[in-house]
C-alpha cells in the first residue's frame, strides 16, 4: 500500500468507529439527553436566592452546579467518546484475533448458542410464561 491508500484505510476505521459510537450513544445511552440524577433548579432559586425564614442566601453562581448549562450536543458527544473508549480498549489490550478464529467461533459456537436460546424462548412462550397472559 502507498501512504495515502493507508492513510484512507486508517481514517475509514476511524471513521467507522465514530458512527459506532454515535449510534451506540443513541442506542444504549440515551443519546442526547442527561442523567437524570441532576434535575434543573428552579428560576426563583437562581434569580432570588434561598430564602429561610427571613434570612436570604443570594446564590449567582448556582447554575454551573445544576447541569443544566451542559447542552445535548456535549452530552452526545461525552457520550459517544465514552463508547468509543470501550471500541479502543479491546484493540489495544488484545493481540490481533486472526478471521479464521473468529469464523470458527461464530459457526460452531455462536449458531449453536443462538438455536438454544430460540428454542428456550419458545419453550418459554408456549408454557405460558411469558406472552399474552403469562407470568411475565
Amino acid at each position: 500500500y502507498s501512504s495515502m491508500r493507508f492513510a484512507m484505510f486508517f481514517m475509514g476505521e476511524y471513521a467507522n468507529m465514530l458512527a459506532v459510537g454515535a449510534i451506540g450513544a443513541v442506542l444504549f445511552l440515551g443519546g442526547w439527553q442527561g442523567p437524570v440524577f441532576f434535575p434543573p433548579l428552579e428560576e426563583t432559586l437562581i434569580h432570588e436566592g434561598q430564602t429561610i425564614g427571613p434570612i436570604t442566601i443570594q446564590t449567582p453562581g448556582l447554575p454551573i452546579f445544576s447541569m443544566e448549562f451542559f447542552s445535548g450536543v456535549i452530552w452526545f458527544v461525552l457520550k459517544t467518546a465514552v463508547v468509543i473508549f470501550f471500541i479502543l480498549l479491546p484493540r489495544g489490550v488484545f493481540p490481533r484475533i486472526r478471521i479464521e478464529l473468529l469464523l470458527d467461533l461464530g459457526w460452531s459456537k455462536l449458531i449453536g448458542l443462538s438455536f438454544v436460546n430460540i428454542f428456550i424462548a419458545l419453550g418459554l412462550i408456549y408454557s405460558g410464561v411469558f406472552g399474552p397472559g403469562g407470568l411475565l
